[in-house]
């Protein structure tokens, strides 16, 4: 989200907090309720959105985080074996060829870890019988295989077309709009309310504007600073 849509969360939670104290006195504008209802509506799909989105986002993130440790392990314990084994034989090509740095694996981006492991993964089950004696085995390849399978998984799928996204998911920006409306709405009868109700009315608008409290008062500061300097200047003049 943008900080704009969180900036107008923020005023939707104030409106709805007031919405909630003054239900009373509300209800008895049926265009008024109606969009109250409405808002109170889109307001629980925007927050279980968000929700979802926050719940997936670091699930995804932390089994792909322990899933890239896990990897990242068995890919430099079996490089080693492979080294240690080359350096046995003296074959100096393939020491230097799977000699890896302690980070290097940590750089890797993540489209890239799963190509590197595939080539470890290859030579280790061309040399399985030269290995055995290193730690290498049908179960320590399987692993290794398995894992650099489920990191490939969890990789970021190619993006879909923009239709598809908004079929997949909830689109918070449009239903951010639809409950703008509704404000709107609410803003233009809120004023049948004043005689009856004025501390409704009052503290309806100022749930509305407090997302531009802050940006306002620093615009007074500014002007007041302007005109000073304005007085300033005529009585040196």
């Amino acid at each position: 989200m943008t900080k704009r849509q969180e900036d107008q969360l923020t005023m939707w939670t104030a409106t709805n907090a007031v919405l909630k104290n003054y239900e009373e006195k509300w209800k008895s504008i049926a265009a008024f309720a109606n969009a109250a209802h409405l808002f109170r509506k889109i307001s629980l799909e925007v927050n279980a959105a968000i929700s979802t989105q926050q719940q997936d986002n670091t699930g995804i993130t932390q089994g792909k985080i322990a899933m890239r440790s896990n990897l990242t392990e068995q890919c430099r314990q079996m490089a080693l074996n492979i080294e240690s084994y080359a350096f046995n034989i003296k074959d100096f090509a393939l020491e230097q060829q799977f000699h890896f740095t302690p980070t290097y694996f940590e750089r890797l981006r993540d489209n890239a870890l799963p190509v590197v492991a595939g080539a470890i993964f290859q030579k280790a089950s061309d040399l399985k019988t030269q290995l055995s004696d290193y730690g290498v085995g049908d179960e320590e390849l399987k692993e290794l295989k398995t894992l650099i399978e489920k990191y490939k998984g969890m990789n970021p799928a190619p993006r879909l077309a923009k239709g598809e996204v908004k079929q997949a998911t909830v689109n918070i920006a449009d239903k951010i709009n639809e409950g703008t409306e509704q404000l709107n709405l609410m803003d233009k009868l809120a004023g049948n309310f004043s005689k009856k109700s004025p501390e409704f009315v009052s503290s309806f608008r100022n749930a509305r504007i407090v997302i531009n409290r802050t940006s306002s008062k620093k615009l007074k500061k500014a002007s007041d600073t302007t005109v000073v300097k304005q007085i300033t200047a005529a009585i040196y003049r």
